[in-house]
C-alpha cells in the first residue's frame, strides 16, 4: 500500500511510522526543512519537503491507496487544498462478478470520515443490498491473539458522544452485526482454519499504541479489540438500510509493543491480506 500523509505535527511523525510498520510505502509531506528534520528517518518513509499546491497534491495523490490530512488545525489553506486534491484523485472503485454475484470492491481509506464517505457512495451510487467491511485492529481481549480475527457483534465509538450521534438515524448508541453475516464470517473463518469470535468492537480517529489510551478505551466500552472505521461504516450502513458486517484481524495489542509485533513480523500485512480475500470470497459463495 502507497500513503501520503500531510505533516508537521507530533501526531503526523507518530501516524505516519505506525503506518511504515504495517508494511506501508509512506511519503510524508512537510511545509519546511526543520519539519523534515522533526521527522526524521525511518524506514519505509519519503520525505517531501515545501508547500504544494492543489495540482502538485493531486498529482501525488494518483498513485496513493491512502490520503491522510495531519497538518496542523490552524493550517486551513493547507487541509482546503489537501481536501481538494483528495476529491480530484478520488477513490478506486472496482466492480464485477464474484461467484456469479455483483460485487463492488474498493479500499475505504483510513479513520471515520474516509469509511462514512465511502459507504455512502457504495449505497448510493452502486445501490448495494450487503456490506462486508475487513481490515485490521489493535487486541483488547485475551480470548484471541495476534492474527486472529474478531466480527463485529457489536460495534461502537470510543470518542464520541453517543447520545447526540443517536439523535440522527439510525438512532442508535452501538451498532450490530447483521446477525446472518456475522455467522457467515464465522463459517468462512473456520473453512479458512483462522481462529475467530464474534464480539465488541471500538472505533476512533486514534491509532491506540499506548497503555494508557488502552486503558482508557477499556474502562469506557470493554471492547474485544479498537480500530478507526467499524461504526462509521455501520452507522452509515444502517441509516441506508444495508446489512453490514466488520471483520478485524488482530495486528498488534494496541499497546508499546506494537512495533515489535507489527516490525518484527508476527503479523504480516501482506499475508492477511490474502487471508482476508479468501474468507471474503468464501462469505460471497455462500451468500
Amino acid at each position: 500500500m502507497k500513503a501520503v500523509v500531510f505533516s508537521g505535527t507530533t501526531e503526523g511523525r507518530g501516524f505516519s511510522r505506525a503506518l511504515a510498520a504495517l508494511g506501508a510505502a509512506v511519503t510524508v509531506c512537510v511545509a519546511t526543512e526543520l519539519g523534515a528534520e522533526e521527522q526524521g528517518r525511518a524506514e519505509g518513509i519519503t520525505v517531501r519537503t515545501g508547500r504544494l499546491d492543489a495540482e502538485e497534491m493531486t498529482a501525488l495523490l494518483r498513485n496513493a491507496d491512502l490520503c491522510v490530512d495531519a497538518t496542523h488545525p490552524y493550517a486551513t489553506e493547507a487541509t482546503r487544498n489537501i481536501r481538494a486534491a483528495a476529491g480530484a484523485a478520488g477513490v478506486e472503485y472496482h466492480r464485477g462478478t464474484l461467484h456469479d454475484k455483483q460485487v463492488v470492491v474498493c479500499c475505504a481509506g483510513m479513520g471515520k470520515a474516509n469509511a462514512a464517505s465511502t459507504v455512502q457512495v457504495l449505497c448510493t451510487k452502486y445501490g448495494i443490498d450487503r456490506l462486508i467491511f475487513s481490515g485490521i485492529a489493535g487486541n483488547m481481549t485475551s480470548k484471541i491473539g495476534i492474527g486472529d480475527v474478531c466480527i463485529g457483534e457489536t460495534v461502537v465509538y470510543h470518542d464520541a458522544e453517543l447520545s447526540m450521534i443517536a439523535q440522527s438515524a439510525p438512532f442508535q448508541t452501538e451498532y450490530h452485526g447483521d446477525p446472518s453475516l456475522v455467522q457467515t464470517a464465522l463459517d468462512a473463518c473456520a473453512a479458512c482454519g483462522v481462529k475467530a469470535i464474534a464480539g465488541k468492537i471500538a472505533t476512533g480517529d486514534t491509532f491506540v499504541g499506548d497503555a494508557a489510551t488502552k486503558k482508557a478505551i477499556e474502562e469506557k466500552c470493554h471492547p474485544d479489540c479498537v480500530e478507526m472505521e467499524g461504526a462509521a461504516v455501520s452507522q452509515i450502513a444502517g441509516r441506508n438500510d444495508v446489512p453490514c458486517v466488520i471483520l478485524r484481524a488482530m495486528s498488534d495489542n494496541a499497546d508499546e509493543s506494537g512495533y515489535e509485533v507489527l516490525v518484527v513480523k508476527q503479523f504480516s500485512i501482506a499475508e492477511y491480506i490474502k487471508t482476508a480475500t479468501e474468507i471474503v470470497a468464501r462469505m460471497i459463495e455462500s451468500l
